[in-house]
């Protein structure tokens, strides 16, 4: 379970509910770079796409330059943030059809939307209660790295939302796509990148582990912390469980043990 992002998470593994608005806006870090070697482009402020029935890929890059993506049906628009651009002109739930008038579901559309600048204005149809609307905004820049569910066909069966964490493990993180989220009625941990430890707080679960800042997030027990397992894994910790975590610091992987506490000190 994703930015580059950095918001206080796993401080329970969030100090608190820091995500701003949709937490899987993938924002440039302060190196000005994005995750995965993404290239800065026109970002809307779309974090999540939800894909029903059909075979969708995103953020896939392209033979000669450039990236694209691919939706065989159309995709449902979910976590808007609320500083994007797309907020107040896109709502939560809209079904995605086209953009600048190329279907989404056209090789065309989906490169269209992969590919945006900065200050220059695109126009999006979206479906919204059984009519459709022309909505324009204008890119800022950004990474423009949607996370994508993809589904059963039927009425959306995976519902997402932000959710306050339960345990607190004592770091800052930044990473991508990342977040805490309600998923089908279950708290789930999410992140498309490993993440990596900007801050340990002194006498916290995670100074107690050993971990320190510029270790990366690797592994929680036998699962990769970007498989959906391992957001599984996450969101059924209860405090004072402990867990391994490998780490990878200067080119060397690591195998800690950590207690996570209960959020904001209060038992659950």
């Amino acid at each position: 379970m994703n930015v580059k992002r950095t918001i206080p998470i796993f401080t329970a593994i969030l100090l608190s509910a820091a995500l701003a608005g949709a937490a899987d806006w993938k924002q440039p870090g302060a190196n000005g770079r994005c995750p995965e070697g993404h290239p800065l482009t026109g970002d809307l402020g779309i974090g999540h796409l939800i894909c029903r029935g059909g075979s969708c890929l995103v953020n896939q890059k392209v033979q000669g330059g450039g990236y694209t993506h691919r939706f065989s049906t159309e995709p449902v628009i979910l976590e808007i943030a609320d500083d994007g651009p797309a907020a107040n002109r896109l709502q939560e739930g809209d079904t995605l059809t086209a953009v600048d008038g190329l279907l989404i579901t056209t090789p065309e559309g989906g490169r269209r939307l992969a590919n945006l600048q900065p200050g220059e204005t695109v126009t999006l149809r979206v479906r919204r209660n059984g009519a459709e609307t022309d909505v324009k905004i204008v890119p800022v820049t950004g990474c423009n790295m949607p996370g994508l569910t993809v589904t059963g066909s039927g009425n959306l069966p995976v519902q997402l939302r932000q959710a306050l964490p339960k345990i607190d493990f004592g770091m800052k993180l930044e990473c991508g796509n990342c977040g805490w989220f309600t998923v089908a009625g279950k708290r789930v941990w999410r992140a498309s990148s490993f993440p990596k430890v900007l801050e340990v707080e002194p006498g916290g679960p995670a100074a107690e582990a050993g971990i320190r800042p510029g270790d990366v997030l690797l592994r929680i027990e036998n699962y990769s912390f970007t498989e959906k397992a391992a957001g599984e894994l996450l969101g059924q910790l209860r405090p004072g469980q402990a867990v391994r975590m490998q780490i990878g610091r200067t080119g060397a992987m690591r195998t800690v043990i950590i207690t996570p506490r209960a959020a904001g000190g209060k038992p659950l």
